[in-house]
């Protein structure tokens, strides 16, 4: 609510003076979890973000990738967006495309954030990594000696 009180002097005069009370919302908003796993045969990792309590009205937040040991465009495709939770809602997802390969390699992270909530406040964890598991084939390198 926005107060609003009004004060008329003896010549007349009126004096308005608006006060806006600011109240931080009850609400959080999170990652599920601090980290994600998936196969990189999977096509996908599907990355779940809570609130700590169901919604009353509109809540939004941006997501991103952000860097870590895999390769944008090679290993995954980056991602940025906004989930929006109506009210009554508690749980949003994204996905984070992710690709195979026949190479064997070590696993690879990608870093993943959330910002900028709207009607919420960033819970934790707002950070959190997903771990691509290799599944290259190893292919056998076969010499013959005569």
């Amino acid at each position: 609510a926005n107060p609003i009180t009004l004060t008329i002097d003896s010549d007349k005069t009126v004096t308005a003076t608006f006060t806006e009370e600011q109240q931080m919302p009850d609400v959080s908003v999170q990652f599920s979890q601090p980290a994600y796993s998936v196969k990189e045969t999977d096509g996908f990792a599907v990355i779940t973000v809570t609130l700590s309590e169901a919604a009353t009205g509109p809540i939004s937040v941006t997501y991103a990738s952000a860097g870590g040991t895999a390769t944008a465009n090679d290993d995954y495709t980056p991602v940025n967006g906004t989930l929006r939770f109506e009210a009554g809602e508690t749980t949003r997802a994204f996905q984070v495309p992710v690709f195979g390969d026949i190479l064997a390699e070590s696993e690879e992270t990608v870093i993943l954030q959330i910002s900028e909530p709207v009607h919420a406040v960033l819970g934790s964890p707002n950070q959190a990594t997903l771990t691509i598991q290799n599944n290259g084939l190893y292919l056998p390198i076969i010499s013959r000696n005569h």
